[in-house]
Order: C-alpha cells, then sequence, then structure tokens
C-alpha cells in the first residue's frame, strides 16, 4: 500500500477547489440555485390554495377504500407538486431561452422522487412496493 503525503492531499483539495470554482461558482450555477430557492418558497406560499384545490378536486363523494386511499394521499402532496409544476415551468423556459437549466432539472427531479415515494406509500403503506419505489425514485434523478 502505498503511503499518502501532505502534497498529494493539497493537491487534491487544490484540484477540488478549482473544480468547485470552473464549474461551480459560475453565475449561471448561482442564478439557477437563486430560481430553485425562489420557486420552492412560492411553492410554500401557495400551499394552502393547492391543498384546498386538491380537496375540491379529489372529494367525489363516497368512493370505494383504494380510491379514498389514493384521493387521500394526494392532499399533503399540495406543496411539493406546486414545487414541482413551478420547476419544470423554469426548466422549459430555460431550455426556450437556451440558457443552462441542469440545477433546476435537479432539484426538480429530487421533488418528483419525493412525490413519487410519498404518493406510493400512501397507498401501499409499509411494503416492498414502497421500498422498491423509493430506491428507483432516489437513484434515478442520482444516476442522471
Amino acid at each position: 500500500m502505498e503511503d499518502i503525503n501532505t502534497e498529494q492531499i493539497v493537491n487534491v483539495l487544490y484540484g477540488i477547489r478549482d473544480w468547485a470554482v470552473s464549474d461551480i461558482l459560475v453565475p449561471w450555477t448561482l442564478a439557477q440555485l437563486v430560481v430553485a430557492v425562489v420557486l420552492v418558497l412560492v411553492a410554500g406560499a401557495l400551499r394552502k390554495p393547492a391543498r384546498r384545490l386538491l380537496r375540491r378536486a379529489t372529494n367525489i363523494g363516497p368512493l370505494d377504500g383504494r380510491v379514498n386511499r389514493v384521493t387521500d394521499s394526494l392532499t399533503p402532496l399540495a406543496f411539493p407538486l406546486a414545487a414541482i409544476i413551478l420547476l419544470w415551468l423554469a426548466v422549459g423556459i430555460a431550455n426556450n431561452l437556451d440558457t443552462p437549466s441542469r440545477v433546476i432539472s435537479i432539484v426538480a427531479s429530487l421533488f418528483s422522487a419525493w412525490v413519487l415515494i410519498r404518493f406510493v406509500s400512501g397507498i401501499a403503506g409499509d411494503s416492498a412496493l414502497t421500498r422498491f419505489v423509493s430506491f428507483v425514485a432516489w437513484t434515478a434523478p442520482r444516476s442522471n
């Protein structure tokens, strides 16, 4: 096994710093982070109206237990659903303007995974299906 010396560690740290400065701390990436944060805050502000809208849309009278479970699982997802809609709209707008949208796309994918996992767990409960969907939903955006 090869010994690691301080010079190698310093070189790795310099490489990380150079990568961060050239790829992360650039205006477009920072602008996308700001847009993503603002849109998530707006989605948070829209939580109550979106929840009322979902309740009204899913309140379609007496249904069998499975359908009630589906509609009951949607209502708590008002905030992340609003965030997903706003974030994907921002990605579409950025793509039409030929501006970078990778960071916003990653945030939207993570919110989508969150909604998928919460929705399936609300319907299926704690089951193997929920664990499988959780695994797939969290690994798919990371591998993209």
